[in-house]
């Protein structure tokens, strides 16, 4: 008998006379059932079917695996977490975790959890990752924030013992572990420290001692476990940090040979660390031909990007070279000068970078003597900026008392600096390499303004020698030299000038000379001879011999007559000998080279020996130009007092009424005893000697 056929419910409810179209609605029914596409979404509950191997052959497989892997496995299915965390799983875990190296785990710590201690990387207390903290005598593993909120100081006196016996409190602390970091050192968890205050207050005095030896063995052993897995994670870091500095070098490496393959050899030597710096090189993974054709289109473009780097640079030695060479051809060597980072002060230099060099372009032609013809301008006006920085810096920077008023325009803060007193030292001293620094702090007039601008430890340097990148003129290497101020205003009120207004030029015009009492006090013992100073060398005499003496009172100027003849015998020094000479064929040559010569003769004489010019033919100007030399330039020759003695004697005699010092209320002292001193010497004799007797000075 053939098989009853039965009715489909649905399509016999679906054929019904009364549903119109029924059969129109049946077929597009099973047409669209037949293109429906399958969920191909993950299936749920996968992994259990792992758990169907035998036990043994998934504990085979778990030991070949690292903890951290396990950890992983754990807590992705009930199932799996079962098998693993079940007390049979714990000759897994302990071979998974002593092929790490770790120091053996604790008894006080089941496996797994040593092992989240060990490798996972979250906050133990708010989820938070890479939390890098590990308090390892704590058993736990915190972020900075949590072990600043879940931490405790323990104290060490505020444990009162009830039981009585005085003296013990201060033994708590040895019961209670902290933590070995070096940022939470005497710090404990707050849960630790209310448990192990409760058992402290709970003891009986008579088991005290027992109590306390107890829990110092126990300390003892976590801090020195503590030790040594802190001691691993170190090096576990260190080999890291090796590894990935490897791979980075390899990749480095690998990445550099490619492009050198493809032609770039130029563009690497010259920007070699910007190809170090790029994200798609420095990171510690292998090179593979995959990863090299993804990251390929932006080193190409780095290595444009190099090219317009090296054009630039070319650039800036040029102008570089348009600057120190034409434009400060006929400038003071020993002012400050400007370098490739001052360009923003002079607008029409800098804009020659920003048009391509062409001997040929006229535009770079005019652009080159436009900024010629405004160089001059440009340059007074940088170097006035340069003092008012200066002033401003010192206004706020040097202590009270305050040597810089609060003066509002630029003229006044100018007419401030150009003071007599007005000195500066080197804040870097003898610490610093510079040797330029180191001579100049030997050369007092090189720390007076406008001089100080161009100290070598303000200027700008380069920072980058491949790309000419220049640091700008800074003033943070200075400071005001207040001891030395007071002494040059001391030599100031000497010679009848006030120290808030008198200006060196004043100074100079007065060219009073001066002594030291001290010298001429040591030279009564025979250990020092007395000169006689201008006030420069006044104020070097003093910053080598007598740093550490009374800057005030410590000075005595000559009279009229004995200064006249202190002149006479070191007269000062005219204008040309104030001035070097700067030969203008050496410069034109090389204008980065500056050949300078002390005096007109020893100018003329190399230009007869070096370019072959006569003397006659060298135009000053023209062949030589005349630089300042104030700040290198040595004062008139230091006179003994006792050869000015004898000539004095004799205007003595004639006249009594001469005075070798100038008149103050000690000075007279000291004129007898130097009178004294010459005539034991014999530097006054004859009439000049027997006035002398009879006034009784000898």
């Amino acid at each position: 008998m053939p098989p009853r056929k039965t009715r489909n419910p649905a399509i016999s409810k679906a054929s019904a006379p009364d549903a119109p179209g029924s059969k129109r609605r049946v077929a597009s029914s099973s047409r669209a059932n037949a293109l429906k596409p399958a969920k191909l979404g993950a299936r749920q509950g996968g992994l259990q079917f792992v758990t169907k191997f035998p036990l043994d052959v998934l504990y085979e497989i778990f030991r070949l695996l690292h903890p951290r892997d396990l950890l992983a496995l754990s807590r992705t299915d009930k199932s799996l977490r079962a098998v693993l965390l079940d007390r049979a799983a714990g000759g897994v875990w302990r071979e998974a975790i002593a092929g790490t190296g770790i120091p053996e785990r604790p008894d006080d710590i089941s496996l797994p959890r040593y092992a989240s201690l060990a490798f996972d990387a979250h906050c133990e207390m708010c989820d938070r990752n890479k939390a890098g903290i590990y308090h390892w005598s704590l058993r736990a593993r915190l972020c900075r924030q949590c072990s600043k909120a879940r931490l405790v100081t323990v104290p060490v006196t505020d444990i009162a013992f009830e039981g009585g016996a005085l003296g013990v409190d201060y033994l708590f602390k040895d019961t209670v572990p902290t933590s070995e970091h070096f940022d939470y050192l005497s710090q404990t968890l707050a849960a630790t420290f209310l448990t192990a205050r409760d058992a402290w207050r709970s003891i009986a005095p008579a088991e005290v001692e027992a109590y306390l030896e107890d829990r110092k063995k126990h300390h003892e052993s976590v801090m020195e476990h503590a030790r040594r897995c802190s001691k691993w994670q170190l090096e576990l870091s260190v080999d890291r940090s090796n590894a990935k500095t490897h791979l980075r070098e390899d990749r480095m490496k690998s990445i550099v040979e490619r492009l050198r393959n493809l032609g770039f050899d130029e563009e690497l030597d010259f920007g070699m660390d910007m190809v170090a710096k790029h994200s798609a090189v420095a990171q510690p993974r292998a090179l593979t031909d995959r990863i090299w054709k993804m990251i390929e289109p932006a080193l190409l473009e780095l290595m444009e990007d190099v090219r317009r780097d090296m054009a630039r640079c070319e650039r800036k030695r040029e102008v570089r070279s348009f600057l120190r060479g034409e434009c400060l051809l006929r400038e003071d060597v020993k002012a400050v000068l400007p370098d490739v980072g001052d360009l923003d002060d002079f607008p029409a230099v800098d804009a020659l970078l920003d048009i391509a060099i062409d001997s040929a372009s006229d535009e770079y032609a005019r652009l080159r003597q436009a900024a010629l013809e405004s160089f001059p301008a440009a340059l007074a006006k940088w170097r006035r900026k340069l003092g008012v920085v200066l002033y401003d810096h010192m206004h706020k920077n040097a202590p009270a008392p305050r040597p810089f008023p609060s003066v509002k325009t630029e003229d006044e803060k100018i007419a401030v600096l150009n003071r007599a007193t007005t000195v500066f030292s080197c804040l870097f001293g003898s610490s610093n390499s510079d040797s330029a620094c180191a001579d100049e702090r030997y050369t007092v007039k090189a720390f007076a303004y406008p001089y100080v601008l161009a100290h070598a430890c303000t200027v700008g340097r380069p920072y980058n020698e491949t790309r000419l990148v220049y640091t700008r003129w800074m003033p943070f290497g200075l400071r005001y030299h207040r001891v030395l101020s007071q002494v040059i205003a001391t030599l100031v009120r000497l010679c009848g000038l006030d120290p808030k207004t008198a200006t060196r030029a004043d100074m100079d015009l007065c060219d009073a000379r001066f002594t030291c009492k001290l010298c001429l006090l040591d030279y009564v013992d025979g250990t020092d001879t007395p000169v006689a100073e201008t006030w420069w060398t006044a104020a070097v005499h003093w910053h080598n011999c007598h740093p550490d003496e009374d800057e005030d009172g410590q000075w005595l100027r000559l009279g009229p007559v004995a200064e006249a003849l202190v002149r006479g015998l070191a007269p000062p020094l005219t204008d040309e000998e104030h001035r070097a000479w700067r030969c203008m064929r050496c410069s034109k040559s090389n204008p980065r080279k500056a050949v300078i010569f002390s005096d007109w003769f020893d100018a003329t004489t190399h230009a007869s020996n070096k370019h072959g010019a006569r003397h006659r033919d060298n135009v000053r100007g023209r062949d030589f130009v005349a630089q300042d030399g104030y700040a290198s330039v040595p004062e008139p020759d230091t006179v003994e007092l006792c050869d000015v003695l004898g000539r004095f004697a004799d205007r003595l005699g004639a006249d009594g009424t001469l005075d070798f010092f100038v008149r103050t209320p000690n000075s007279d002292a000291y004129f007898l005893k130097l009178l004294r001193i010459a005539a034991r010497q014999g530097l006054i004799s004859g009439h000049a000697r027997a006035a002398l007797q009879i006034l009784a000075f000898l």
